[in-house]
């Protein structure tokens, strides 16, 4: 895994140094992220990470707090999951991290988050970390899972396609 970084929260990357394939350009990619509040982060920085015991005894009760988005069992008509996109093989595109924000735990993360990544990332076992607002976030790719592709708001295009609309519109507007 590469060194830690702090991920970009605007699109300051150079965007046209990215090349791939035409098609598909921007794929999707299931995976699991997990943020860590500032005072975790900062603890997990000094004394590593904590077993669930310890974070349950010692950690959670002294202002340490952390979620998971992505994990979860199916519930009827829902998708227990988190899909991100990937640009070309090179850069990660999250749009929807925002729903991990707790505020009353000191976590509140800008959106969207762009970050570069290594081609290890998308690998079973591929990572990446950084830190967003003081905020520990790491993502655990999962490029085999294409569970996404069943779900109601995947397949169902009045779910998505006033949004998609909108998009088009705007970026039209801007060339």
């Amino acid at each position: 895994m590469e060194p830690e970084k702090t991920l970009q929260h605007a699109p300051s990357i150079d965007l046209g140094n990215v090349t791939g394939p035409a098609r598909p350009f921007l794929l999707h990619l299931c995976e699991v992220t997990s943020v860590f509040n500032p005072a975790m982060s900062g603890r997990i920085e000094r004394e590593g990470m904590p077993t669930l015991g310890e974070a349950e005894r010692d950690w959670f009760p002294n202002g340490c707090y952390s979620l998971a988005v992505g994990l979860g069992d199916p519930e009827p008509g829902k998708w227990p999951g988190h899909l991100v996109a990937n640009l070309a093989d090179k850069v990660l595109i999250d749009l929807t991290l925002d729903q991990a924000d707790r505020p009353r735990h000191d976590i509140v993360l800008p959106m969207p988050i762009i970050a570069p990544f290594p081609p290890e990332f998308l690998t079973e076992d591929g990572q990446m970390a950084g830190m967003v607002n003081g905020c520990r976030v790491v993502y655990e790719a999962r490029p085999a899972d294409r569970s996404f592709e069943r779900s109601n708001d995947w397949r169902s295009r009045k779910r998505h396609d006033a949004v998609v609309g909108a998009a088009i519109r705007r970026l039209k507007g801007k060339m």
